[in-house]
């Protein structure tokens, strides 16, 4: 009995070092695209609310703030969005303490970075801005090796029906990866493969992350 004990908790380390490694080469790049699309998108929305109130000051305050971003100048760059949020209208607040939110964590500040997440979800302005919030603080859980947390922040949008429900059940897949729940993770992962509408380069990440955990796509 003691001997197969022994085997058994030597097959346990063997799966976590395995899931561990696994993680490791697909969990950050996760991360990275939802960290990318919340940048990409509240700077593009930022730059398009600009355009379309060009002779509004809360647009050009929002821009002078921005641009500390492109000096290179974060930690001013951070200040001066929080500022700028304090003060403006809801849409465009959001958008600057999404923007801080992705200096912060970049700074290694996750405290200030969770923060500012909070203040986007619990304002409300716009539900596309509060569902990369959402993305964003999972990708943070995960980063903290959180798995449940991340697997909770994204749950609204993996069972909805939105334009980010996708890339939700893939951080929802990583999470519960990190948590030990591998056969879950195959079905959730399974289940996106099946979806006729994935994009292209979001289906090559799961197949092979699925060939990875030794499964295939769902037939």
């Amino acid at each position: 009995m003691k001997s197969d004990e022994f085997i058994r908790e030597v097959e346990e380390e063997l799966r976590q070092d395995r899931m561990k490694s696994l993680w490791d080469q697909y969990g950050l790049l996760v991360i990275g695209v939802a960290l990318a699309i919340v940048l990409g998108t509240a700077g593009t929305v930022g730059w398009t609310y600009w355009q379309e109130s060009q002779a509004n000051a809360v647009a050009r305050d929002y821009v002078a703030a921005a641009e500390q971003i492109r000096d290179g100048a974060d930690g001013e760059a951070v200040a001066a969005l929080q500022e700028f949020a304090d003060g403006a209208a809801p849409g465009f607040a959001s958008i600057a303490r999404l923007r801080a939110a992705a200096l912060s964590a970049a700074a290694e500040d996750q405290q200030q970075a969770d923060a500012l997440l909070a203040q986007v979800v619990d304002g409300g302005a716009d539900t596309v801005l509060v569902d990369l919030a959402k993305l964003s603080q999972a990708s943070h859980d995960l980063a903290d090796g959180d798995g449940q947390a991340a697997f909770d922040a994204v749950a609204g949008l993996a069972a909805g029906e939105g334009p980010f429900q996708s890339l939700a059940k893939e951080l929802q897949a990583a999470a519960q990866l990190e948590l030990g729940q591998t056969d879950a993770a195959i079905a959730t992962l399974q289940e996106l493969s099946g979806d006729p509408l994935l994009e292209d380069p979001q289906r090559r990440r799961v197949d092979e992350l699925l060939a990875a955990l030794g499964a295939g796509a769902a037939e």
